[in-house]
């Protein structure tokens, strides 16, 4: 059994690469973000922290285990409502 696999992403990690978050989604062409994080990390502010390196304070978290459809409404009404791109 033969398979292929491709994933044509860039892929950043390291030290202090979450402060380039901006940086980087500018280079890409984009301008207004809207993190999308579970409870665990914007609890712990570490989803506040990314927002704040990619100038925003836009932080969705309101979704459990096993998100329905309602929770990517209000993760998307909150995007168009800040014109994230």
């Amino acid at each position: 059994m033969g398979f292929s696999y491709s994933q044509p992403v860039k892929i950043f990690f390291g030290a202090g690469e979450r402060g380039r978050i901006g940086e980087i989604a500018a280079s890409f062409g984009h301008k207004r973000a809207l993190v999308i994080a579970d409870g665990f990390l914007a609890a712990n502010d570490v989803a506040g922290e990314i927002a704040k390196c990619a100038g925003t304070d836009a932080v969705f978290s309101a979704f459990g285990a096993d998100p329905d459809i309602s929770a990517a409404d209000d993760a998307a009404k909150i995007a168009r409502d800040i014109a994230a791109d």
